[in-house]
């Protein structure tokens, strides 16, 4: 835990500019998606503003170490009184323990709070699998193979599913949802999901 609350967002490309899992919700829907979960937003959440900017409904949370009063939600607001429409995990799995932590937690996640639509990342650097039996050293095709894995069975478990991955040179993009039935979503914009039926 430690580990993750060091590793949180301050500046550079997890700051200033838009991640690459803001920059997938800002390309690819419109702020009236619903409310956005900014899940391991940093002490200064940069990212939450940029998408507030953009039009967002959106607020953030991270570890209690990190909790600003005012800037980040109440833990009531995140677990309790909100229902999301979108999570937003950027820079989060990479800082666990483990692929099996990671993926532990996309499906406390689900458990939780049931989001229509989690986007998360798993950046090739920096990478903290550190728990016994995991090679921190295997490069990111396999650290990508490990998570690919253990998540599909946690999303078989909560009915969720896996709809897109989206390569970059700095890592992956994970898109998942809960299998609705997207063509009643037309405030996605155009055809990023394929629709059923």
């Amino acid at each position: 835990m430690s580990k993750a609350g060091k590793s949180c967002r301050h500046s550079g490309a997890v700051g200033s500019k838009p991640t690459r899992v803001t920059r997938h919700l800002m390309d690819n829907y419109g702020p009236e998606v619903g409310k956005v979960l900014d899940f391991g937003s940093g002490k200064v959440p940069r990212q939450t503003e940029l998408l507030r900017q953009a039009g967002f409904d959106v607020h953030a949370t991270d570890l209690p170490e990190n909790h600003v009063i005012g800037v980040h939600a109440t833990p009531r607001a995140v677990y309790i009184d909100t229902a999301w429409d979108v999570v937003l995990v950027s820079n989060v799995l990479n800082v666990q323990a483990s692929p099996d932590r990671a993926a532990e937690l996309i499906a406390n996640l689900i458990r939780v709070k049931k989001p229509r639509v989690i986007i998360f990342n798993l950046p090739n650097a920096p990478v903290h699998w550190t728990e016994p039996g995991i090679v921190e050293h295997i490069g990111p095709g396999g650290r990508r193979r490990l998570l690919d894995d253990r998540l599909m069975g946690a999303l078989r478990a909560k009915d969720y599913r896996m709809m897109q991955k989206h390569p970059y040179s700095g890592g992956v993009v994970y898109v998942i949802d809960n299998g609705q039935d997207l063509k009643e979503q037309p405030q996605i914009r155009g055809c990023m999901f394929p629709t059923r039926g």
